[in-house]
């Protein structure tokens, strides 16, 4: 029981460093496609941006829940929504690029030549 303050002073320290990542995620990914004007082709890279969106997710209730912080309780309904919308997006891309990858490369036609 003695431990339990540290333990919740931890946590709300580690949750506050998840909160800081996930805007510097879109921030990087703006930089990145509008800035730079980078081409949006899939490319695996993507999953390490959506996964860290779903586990803070599913991280940011808990300390809702166990600790009492009631101000937390519409962050998860938010981005649980933004989380399954990202997924989907880069599934989807991979599915496409994989699809792409399967057809091989696209024949191109040589005319007759003089």
């Amino acid at each position: 029981m003695s431990l339990l303050p540290f333990l919740g002073g931890f946590t709300l320290f580690f949750w506050a460093t998840a909160t800081w990542w996930i805007p510097m995620l879109a921030i990087l990914s703006y930089w990145q496609h509008v800035v730079r004007k980078i081409d949006r082709a899939y490319s695996v890279l993507y999953w390490d941006i959506v996964f860290p969106i779903g586990m803070y997710t599913v991280c940011t209730f808990e300390p809702e829940d166990v600790m009492k912080l009631p101000f937390l309780a519409w962050l998860p309904h938010i981005l649980i929504h933004v989380a399954l919308l990202g997924w989907a997006l880069t599934f989807l891309g991979m599915m496409r690029s994989g699809a792409r990858w399967w057809r091989g490369p696209i024949p191109v036609e040589i005319g007759p030549t003089r």
